[in-house]
């Protein structure tokens, strides 16, 4: 009679494993076709910009490194860092401006530790 309830708890545990992979394995069959699409169509534009701002931070460092080598003079080194700098900034706004959720987490943060600072002063 052992035999037979613990035979049952093993089936119904590979029937739940079992239902749960072919959920995984089909759930983007169910889901909308525009979700899967805006979801990797965010995440390869950020992956774009990500490599786009590692490439001008490179360059940075390369007009840096030709300045102090003597390489570049100063009028042509400053306008060519001032170039790369806005270019920089303006891929870091956008990679900020594409994570808002980020914004709303920090928030909630710092409402958190406020929260915990005045339970602790008292």
């Amino acid at each position: 009679m052992r035999q037979l309830a613990r035979m049952n708890v093993d089936i119904l545990i590979y029937v739940i494993v079992g239902a749960g992979a072919l959920a995984y394995v089909c759930r983007p069959l169910f889901v909308e076709r525009g979700e899967v699409e805006r979801t990797s169509s965010r995440e390869s534009k950020r992956r774009e910009l990500l490599e786009k701002r590692e490439q001008v931070l490179e360059a940075i460092r390369e007009i840096d490194f030709d300045h102090q080598m003597g390489k570049i003079e100063g009028d042509d080194y400053t306008e060519t860092r001032g170039r790369y700098e806005a270019q920089a900034i303006e891929l870091i706004d956008k990679l900020d401006k594409g994570n808002g959720k980020a914004g709303q987490i920090e928030d909630l943060v710092e409402q958190e530790i406020a929260a915990a600072r005045k339970g602790k002063s008292r």
